[in-house]
């Protein structure tokens, strides 16, 4: 139940486990402790219980670094996808006419959709920082392709091959 969020689903339940993880490192170390202040006399079972220590926080380290080695990764492959995806958005944005086509097409089209969605994904991942920059890049390419749109309406009559500057063509 703890590791559930009605917005990010089950993507809690990784910060839980994370956290779970450390809380038994930490009561194992401590338990370690306990028993290396009972047989301190002993110097046989001191040495021994310093290396169970050590494995034990070497084992839990090692996993606690592949799956943020892991996360990384993931992170690394929506990024290239978010990528992948604003390319061909801004490819598309080229072909609009109007700037009401262009706005609905950043309004409801599955494709700048997904890249939104992708960056969410990432901020859940706890990549805020790349999330907010996909989240960037999908604003930008809408103001570019705006500015795009208003430069080949101003400067461009029938189409491309036609330069207008005032009543001139060119």
């Amino acid at each position: 139940r703890n590791g559930f969020d009605p917005v990010y689903g089950a993507r809690p339940l990784r910060r839980l486990v994370q956290q779970a993880i450390g809380d038994q490192l930490a009561k194992l170390l401590v338990q370690l402790e306990e028993l290396s202040g009972r047989f301190s006399e002993f110097d046989g079972f001191v040495g021994e219980l310093a290396a169970k220590r050590e494995e034990v926080h070497d084992a839990l380290a090692a996993r606690k670094q592949t799956l943020l080695d892991e996360r990384q990764a993931r992170v690394q492959s929506l990024v290239a996808a978010a990528d992948r995806i604003l390319e061909g958005v801004g490819r598309r944005t080229q072909t609009f006419k109007t700037a009401d086509e262009l706005n609905a097409y950043f309004a409801a089209d599955a494709m700048v959709l997904k890249a939104k969605e992708l960056a969410e994904r990432m901020a859940g991942l706890g990549a805020s920082v790349k999330a907010d920059e996909i989240s960037s890049k999908v604003i930008s390419a809408r103001q570019d392709a705006l500015r795009a749109l208003r430069d080949r309406l101003e400067l461009f009559d029938g189409g491309t091959a036609v330069v207008k500057f005032g009543t001139f063509r060119f």
